[in-house]
Parts: C-alpha cells; structure tokens; sequence
C-alpha cells in the first residue's frame, strides 16, 4: 500500500503473518529541502491472540537487556567485520555504538527479531538504515515464558 501527500511517501508492508503474530512496517521518506531527503523505518509487531501491539517490555524482563544490548552491539561488530566496540567507533560509520540498545522499533518473522535504526539514530546519513536481527537461537533464553514470541521461537528455532 502506497500512500501519497505532498513531499511525503509513505509504504506499508505485512512483513509476517503466521503463529498469531502479525510484523509490519511502515516506511516513510520526505523531502523538504537541503542536501537530500530523509527516510524514517516503523516496525510493528501484533499479537493476534492477545490483541497487543507488543513492546520490548512484552517480550523480555528488563533484567535482560543489557545482555540484550550486549548482544546487538555484538551483532553490529559482526556484521561491519570489527573485533571491538572501539573498532566500530573508529571507522567512523557508528556515532556511539556502544550506546546501541533494543528498541520497540522491532519486527519479527523466521529467522528471528530484527530491529531498525534510521538515519543518524545510531550512525550518520551515509550509513542508511541499520538494521540487526538476533536469531531464535539467540534470543531464547531471554524472552518472557508467557509469550506468544517464545512460541514462535520455538517452532523456528534450529537448537530448541
């Protein structure tokens, strides 16, 4: 679905429907003037069973997340082909990775949950949209029993 207003394009998209869990994502860009324009990424999960758009605090105990935080920043280093936080840092393509936790812009579908970072969130324009997804496997041991997540995470985990 693509939605149309002056300066704005906005898309909507079912990234998951399975397992009583719905994932979306809205994608919006604009341009109002300047160098370039600038793109915003809102993700979205629904649980259908509960009927709750769901929160981090829906899916893990907040004793978790600097583990979680741990975690992501972990992936990032991976994914940027870094051994260290400092290492990311100096390549000058994160301004403060370190400070990269979970946030509720998440989604979630197969391989796991995926979150999305905009534009100088995490990192400057030329970066782009970030996004960094923890697998089942990852995840697993941190998301709250009562769930209807940790049951997805069961079905798609490869170890579980």
């Amino acid at each position: 679905m693509i939605l149309f207003r002056p300066g704005w394009n906005l898309t909507g998209n079912i990234l998951f429907n399975a397992d009583g869990i719905i994932s979306y994502q809205v994608v919006s860009d604009s341009y109002t003037g300047g160098a370039h324009g600038n793109m915003t990424v809102d993700n979205g999960v629904f649980d259908l069973k509960t009927m709750q758009q769901l929160s981090i605090a829906n899916v893990f105990n907040d004793a978790v997340l600097p583990e979680l935080h741990a975690m992501l920043q972990n992936k990032l280093m991976l994914q940027n082909d870094c051994n260290s936080i400092d290492e990311l840092a100096e390549k000058g393509q994160f301004t403060a990775p370190n400070e990269i936790v979970a946030t509720d812009n998440f989604y979630v579908n197969e391989d796991g949950i995926t979150w999305t970072y905009d534009p100088y969130e995490i990192a400057p324009f030329s970066v782009g949209i970030v996004q960094i997804t923890l697998s089942w496997d990852e995840v697993f041991p941190f998301l709250l029993s009562d769930t209807t997540v940790k049951t997805l995470a069961k079905k798609y985990s490869a170890h579980i």
